[in-house]
């Protein structure tokens, strides 16, 4: 069984790195820049269901984050049951902010969406103009569109 993530964006992707974080069996992080007309890095996620393992994931992803010095974007599936509460710690030691995932927003599971697993988090610099789930089950979660300004 693998485990995936895609993403499809509308501008050419550059310096494009994949990150295995060293603990869980979910540890894939996709770091990908492009311009808009500036540069802007995106980072896509999918942490561990274990809460332990996804803290010490978390913990990781800080310092991957911090050697970034463009606008970000960091969005995935974050597997934090208890919502952003889990995510608190990323975005106080880090420049990023809460993105627009809203509890009316579930994800999970593609068939029945009753869960918000799924999360934008993006420096200050971006904002969010759309944030859609879209209602096509490609896998177990429903996919997430986003479209952004830069301020």
């Amino acid at each position: 069984k693998f485990q995936t993530n895609a993403l499809i964006a509308r501008y050419e992707l550059y310096e494009v790195k994949y990150h295995w974080l060293s603990h869980g069996v979910k540890r894939l992080v996709i770091q990908a820049s492009f311009n808009c007309p500036q540069k802007v890095t995106l980072f896509v996620v999918h942490l561990a269901l274990g809460k332990g393992i996804r803290k010490k994931q978390l913990e990781e992803l800080v310092t991957i984050i911090k050697r970034v010095q463009s606008p970000l974007i960091v969005m995935g599936d974050m597997n934090t049951f208890d919502g952003y509460g889990e995510l608190h710690g990323l975005i106080a030691r880090t420049d990023l902010v809460r993105g627009p995932t809203l509890k009316s927003d579930p994800t999970f599971p593609s068939y029945k969406p009753e869960k918000v697993l799924d999360y934008i988090l993006t420096t200050k610099e971006v904002e969010v103009t759309r944030y859609e789930v879209l209602p096509v089950a490609f896998s177990d979660h429903l996919p997430v569109l986003m479209d952004f300004k830069m301020r």
